[in-house]
């Protein structure tokens, strides 16, 4: 079983590391997922694998239009499922089945996304990043 300190997503996109709890099950598995996803790209030299190319890419100006946003939160999403699947520990039920991130804003200093993360057992949990590039 996955076990790790809790997160708290608040609506306004800040985290919050709540060292008095923890998360386990899916829970667990969907904060390792986020992490990865807002990870820098090759920056773990312990997992080569670990990270998207999502932050980078818009600091390398690559969001121009919606689509252009959409096009790379697919890889991003696409990169953290393998990731998961590679290098997860959980049991069986709580490993990712699917992740998905959809664009719901995007202007020059911020981008939100939708992101929904399904578990083998078929649980979803939802979350909305406000503001991850800016």
């Amino acid at each position: 079983m996955n076990k790790s300190t809790a997160l708290q997503f608040d609506a306004d996109g800040s985290v919050l590391l709540l060292t008095d709890q923890s998360a386990s099950g899916f829970a667990a598995t969907v904060q390792n997922a986020l992490v990865n996803l807002l990870t820098e790209q090759e920056s773990d030299a312990l997992f080569p694998d670990r990270g998207t190319a999502l932050l980078q890419r818009s600091l390398d100006g690559g969001y121009v239009d919606t689509r252009a946003a959409a096009h790379q939160a697919n890889f991003a999403a696409s990169d953290t499922l393998f990731f998961g699947r590679n290098h997860d520990t959980a049991d069986a039920g709580d490993k990712l089945a699917e992740v998905r991130l959809e664009v719901h804003k995007l202007n020059l200093v911020t981008m939100e996304l939708r992101a929904s993360f399904t578990s083998v057992a078929g649980v979803t949990l939802s979350y909305q990043l406000n503001n991850p590039v800016a």
